[in-house]
């Protein structure tokens, strides 16, 4: 009997390979996860502060314009903090509620609106600012 020779093929080594993939990869990674978890909460907030100035605006057209404005004022203020405590940390401290009858068209009036509340993100951006002010201000004409 004739003994076969084997040629025997070896891969090549990737000692360390496997590593230096995963040591470039991670950082990529994670500036893509906390990017979308920025920009995810910095969505909820803002939305969060459009609703609650429609909101209070709404209010403020349903609800009879009355003589005493402090009264008005502080209710529609309410209004707008109850809208924004679904935010996730919300301290109504920091909210700025501001609520303006003009009644420079007319008898009717318009009511407007402007909700101001801080934000600031998770992670230092480069370039970017860590906090600001998110502001959205609504305007309706009174119904009553």
């Amino acid at each position: 009997m004739k003994r076969e020779r084997f040629i025997q093929h070896s891969k090549p080594r990737r000692t360390g390979a496997a590593a230096v993939e995963f040591a470039i990869l991670v950082p990529v990674l994670l500036t893509i996860v906390f990017g979308a978890v920025d920009l995810g909460q910095y969505h909820h907030a803002h939305y969060g502060v459009i609703n609650s100035a429609r909101t209070a605006a709404g209010h403020a057209a349903m609800s009879s314009v009355t003589s005493d404005a402090a009264a008005w004022h502080s209710e529609i203020r309410q209004v707008a903090l109850n809208e924004m405590d679904q935010l996730n940390g919300f301290d109504a401290t920091l909210a700025t509620v501001t609520a303006v009858r003009d009644f420079s068209d007319g008898p009717v009036p318009r009511l407007r609106v402007t909700v101001q509340y801080p934000f600031s993100t998770i992670v230092g951006w480069p370039l970017l600012p860590t906090s600001f002010q998110l502001v959205h201000t609504a305007e309706i004409r009174a119904i009553r």
